[in-house]
């Protein structure tokens, strides 16, 4: 008997409700064990393998970005072999973006104003997470106040006790500092996002999934290829070419991998909300 064929859409949401049963029952076991344990195995442990599964699904997407914009714009706009055309669809594709990104939205600011979601919601128990810079901060603040302690500490045991204590709260800090996340990015002014629109690297710009400077190097790059003629341009429009249908099947073989990373980001969000 042969079995039926499943759709991948349907893949994902099998391993979407899996993945919520998976970490319903880790969230369950973990709390009745009372020492944080499933199976003998540690939680912290198991759900550090599942949400490496899901970060593995999502690098493997991310990797995916960078190659297939830049083969896909290059074909795109070097196969047409005419600047001129090239403008004229350029034109048509600006004041088609234009008018779906205003309606886009219109469409979100009116769901939002309809449904206001987080109305009701006090966020007065949320706890700020402390960046690097305020860890970093603090640790300064700690050793300066450890030295001057121990510049006027002389003979009194006391006052060595507390640069002491400062002195190992300022290396608590510092420590702390090494894992916290990175400060909040300052916000751009014009001028500097006109400078970041070309890339001083196309490799770095790729490895750090800078879209906007990929897809600049792209149009300009492609435009080049135009220019040459296409006898000379040919080899390289052939490899774009390749290169964007190894890309689309390297596609097809990591969204088989998807219902995996889809079911493991649910478990560990529902795992370790306790």
């Amino acid at each position: 008997m042969k079995l039926p064929k499943i759709s991948l859409t349907w893949k994902i949401m099998i391993g979407l409700v899996l993945g919520i049963f998976l970490g319903w029952l880790i969230q369950r076991l973990d709390a009745s064990s009372g020492n944080h344990t499933v199976f003998g195995i540690e939680t912290a442990n198991i759900l550090s393998l599942v949400r490496s599964l899901s970060t593995l699904f999502l690098n493997l997407i991310k990797s995916i970005i960078a190659p297939l914009i830049f083969a896909t714009l290059v074909i795109g706009i070097s196969g047409t072999g005419d600047i001129k055309q090239v403008g004229r669809i350029g034109a048509k594709s600006l004041l088609y973006f234009e008018i779906v990104t205003t309606l886009a939205l219109i469409i979100g600011l009116a769901a939002v104003n309809i449904t206001r979601p987080g109305d009701g919601v006090s966020l007065s128990g949320v706890q700020k997470t402390e960046d690097k810079a305020v860890l970093a901060q603090r640790a300064k603040d700690y050793a300066k106040e450890a030295k001057d302690l121990a510049a006027n500490a002389g003979t009194d045991s006391a006052v060595a006790i507390q640069a002491a204590q400062k002195a190992s709260e300022a290396a608590d800090a510092a420590a702390k500092g090494l894992t916290a996340p990175e400060p909040p990015a300052k916000p751009q002014t014009f001028g500097d996002i006109i400078a970041h629109l070309s890339p001083t690297s196309i490799i770095k710009a790729m490895a750090e999934g800078d879209v906007l400077q990929i897809v600049v190097f792209s149009v300009i790059f492609a435009l080049a290829v135009t220019s040459i003629g296409k006898e000379k341009s040919l080899a390289v429009v052939k490899w774009c070419e390749s290169l964007a249908d190894i890309m689309f099947r390297f596609t097809e073989f990591v969204m088989k991998f998807a219902p995996v990373g889809v079911g493991a980001a649910m478990a560990y969000t529902i795992a370790h909300n306790e």
